[in-house]
């Protein structure tokens, strides 16, 4: 969802909207001075007209809101300065933290849903869609709803071309197609959060090619093959090789593997298929978000912004959402690209550097960026994330991302990790909740006590809590579940699914495939 959108039709409660901090507390925070700017920014009509048009159900009972202020002080120390020499990487490549980005956004924007023939849904602009796993934030509402994604041919998706820019010697990197398709700076694409940061950018990107790729096979194939069919065929098999590389390269890295192939075997047993035209607001606030402990504040980005000597500079966490029409606002020209129109080509991913590429590894000297443990530490850079900072806000409660979050629990009411843990026992499914001594024992075990939370952890810190104390990798129980049944029903949910044949099926029976063999399907590991 867009940050700061706080907007939810919850089944059986109707519609749930307001902002994160109350408004006394939020006055009370801003002071005098601030008072009559004592409100946040992304409360706005214009922002809640981009909320998404979604039901959510829950999964579990509704717990009691905790204290504001008790969710900010624990926010706020989640986030800290981190040496990037010695923080803890976990074993996953550091893309998969984008990739599970560009995931959430496939299943959390739809505004109009394609049928399996590829047009677009009538009663989908009208009601509340149904989440799936399927691609239409790649897609938009097709060739003849959504025509500006497409070039002339009816089939293939518009990319856009780089401008031209220098190494760090000042010897010319050439133009290359290698950023999204831009009017006026504007990415023209399903959806536009996959402008946000540079990573979901460029992965939105391949996305974009890996179709464009069955189109030229299938047009190779059966050259008389009529554009609307094509592009329905091309459609199909990209979304299931899509639904692969999140069931068999994606997921087994953050869940437990035995989850996995529970729900798989023997069906839901937390979110009942009953509810699985819903999303769970479990899932959606608290479980999902696991993502947010993995990012990185630098990263190696390519041969010209990486942390070793010769660099033009390090690709910091500012600058890779300074390159994006959605969140980039330089300073000084108040526009994206540092005043450019479009990426400059020497910003264009390594993808070497962000995934295991069978048989390519990086140039010598690097390495493949590992992203951070699931843990209950936040990189410091994301106590000030550029979109916040960007819209004017000024509390640092509303430029943390780890208070956002917890406020968010607070605002839809979610049931404490304990007690959400307990109820999975009560299903029959082998578990132990924590004890509170795992939880005093934390990093943030003072600031619980101190704040009244440590019987009564928030879900989204209870879930990082649990993956903690399994190294870092992959969730706990908990987390586990209810990511692993809520993506499995997504899939399951899809007009083109890879589960959509009788019977139990293993993970196992399901062939593998990764990003590693998307991207040599699209063989752009590094364009420049």
């Amino acid at each position: 969802m867009l940050h700061g959108v706080e907007r939810y039709l919850i089944e059986g409660e109707g519609l749930v909207e307001g902002a994160l901090i109350p408004s006394a507390l939020r006055a009370a925070r801003a002071g005098p001075e601030l008072a009559l700017r004592a409100t946040d920014p992304f409360q706005s009509p214009e922002k809640r007209l981009l909320a998404p048009r979604q039901r959510f159900c829950r999964l579990f009972d509704k717990g009691v809101q905790p204290d504001a202020e008790a969710l900010i002080e624990l926010g706020l120390a989640m986030e800290t300065e981190v040496d990037v020499t010695t923080d803890p990487n976990s074993s996953i490549p550091a893309g998969y933290t984008y990739l599970g980005q560009f995931i959430d956004h496939d299943i959390t924007f739809d505004k109009t849903r394609l049928t399996r023939g590829g047009a677009a849904d009538p009663d989908a602009t009208a009601s509340h869609r149904t989440p799936s796993l399927d691609l239409d934030s790649l897609y938009g509402g097709g060739p003849e709803v959504s025509p500006q994604l497409y070039e002339a041919d009816g089939a293939t998706l518009r990319v856009g071309m780089c401008s031209e820019s220098v190494d760090g010697d000042g010897n010319p990197v050439p133009a290359v197609p290698n950023d999204l398709p831009r009017e006026d700076r504007k990415a023209i694409i399903g959806d536009p959060r996959n402008d946000e940061n540079l990573a979901i950018a460029q992965l939105h990107l391949t996305f974009l090619k890996f179709h464009s790729s069955f189109v030229r096979e299938l047009r190779a194939a059966y050259p008389t093959l009529p554009p609307a069919r094509l592009f329905r065929r091309a459609r199909e098999a990209t979304i299931r090789h899509y639904q692969r590389i999140v069931l068999r390269d994606f997921l087994p890295r953050i869940v437990d593997a035995n989850a996995i192939q529970q729900v798989l075997l023997n069906g839901h047993t937390i979110f009942p298929p009953m509810l699985h035209d819903m999303m769970p607001i479990e899932f959606s606030v608290a479980a999902y978000r696991f993502g947010h402990s993995m990012v990185r504040p630098v990263y190696d980005w390519n041969r010209f912004f990486h942390s070793q000597e010769g660099a033009i500079t390090q690709a910091t966490l500012e600058l890779l959402f300074e390159f994006t029409q959605f969140s980039g606002s330089d300073p000084e020209t108040e526009l994206p690209f540092f005043g450019g129109d479009t990426l400059p080509s020497n910003w264009v991913a390594d993808w070497r550097m962000l995934f295991e590429i069978e048989g390519h590894p990086p140039e010598p000297l690097f390495v493949v960026n590992r992203a951070r443990k699931i843990d209950t530490s936040m990189a410091f850079a994301l106590k000030s994330l550029p979109e916040f900072s960007g819209a004017g806000e000024a509390d640092p409660a509303l430029l943390s991302l780890a208070s956002r979050n917890l406020l968010r629990g607070r605002l839809v009411a979610l049931p404490h990790g304990l007690q959400v843990a307990e109820r999975i026992i009560v299903t029959g499914l082998p578990h132990e909740r924590l004890t509170l001594d795992q939880l005093r024992g934390g990093p943030h075990g003072a600031t619980l006590e101190r704040v009244g939370l440590l019987e009564t952890p928030p879900l989204w810190y209870y879930i990082l809590r649990e993956a903690e104390l399994n190294g870092g990798e992959p969730l706990g129980p908990v987390g586990s579940r209810i990511v692993a049944e809520t993506i499995i029903a997504l899939i399951r949910n899809s007009d083109v699914s890879i589960l959509d044949q009788p019977g139990p099926i293993g993970l196992a029976d399901i062939p593998r495939y990764s990003m590693s063999d998307m991207l040599l399907r699209v063989n752009e590991l590094m364009p420049v």
